[in-house]
């Protein structure tokens, strides 16, 4: 259980530590965190609507393609590991016919 401590017990030292500027700059940083993820988690909508003009039914539409497109990718794929896979029985098949 100590262990688990050690962690906790570090980080509050260091924070006792610190000069009082950086306790100041250690609340701008939290807060600066926080909106960056925030940012980052509307940015991609914000961009597509006002940018492209995309509304939600095109963005489904959109989506639909992608995933399309993903089968289509995996199907090509699995269809080169099973030629791969069985290239070289067919080609012992038709070396015994001839």
């Amino acid at each position: 259980m100590h262990k688990a401590k050690e962690p906790f017990v570090e980080i509050i030292e260091a924070i006792s530590d610190m000069s009082p500027l950086l306790k100041q700059l250690s609340l701008v940083y939290l807060f600066q965190w926080y909106a960056l993820f925030i940012y980052w988690q509307f940015i991609t909508p914000m961009l597509s609507k006002s940018l492209f003009g995309l509304t939600k039914e095109d963005l489904a539409k959109m989506d639909e393609i992608k995933e399309a497109y993903v089968n289509g990718v995996l199907s090509a794929m699995l269809i080169l590991h099973l030629q791969q896979r069985f290239r070289d029985s067919r080609n012992k098949l038709w070396r015994k016919r001839a």
